[in-house]
């Protein structure tokens, strides 16, 4: 399952960024399992994984030619 949060960038460097928050998770009756966080730039499509601990964004996707390109510094 995943959920749009629509909250608004961790850090003042990407406030810039047209970015919407993903929450990617599982549920069952006796719990809830989060599997990540994601903002997607929504003027490129780019993917970024939100670490909550340390409240940061890494670019993971680039979306280039109706494709997503993985980071290779991820």
């Amino acid at each position: 399952m995943y959920k749009f949060e629509n909250n608004d960038p961790p850090s003042e460097e990407y406030e810039d960024l047209n970015l919407t928050l993903i929450h990617v998770f599982e549920e069952n009756d006796q719990a809830t399992a989060t599997y990540g966080w994601y903002y997607i730039d929504l003027d490129n499509w780019d993917i970024y994984e939100y670490e909550l601990a340390t409240n940061q964004l890494t670019h993971i996707y680039k979306y280039q030619d109706g494709e997503y390109i993985k980071n290779q510094n991820k």
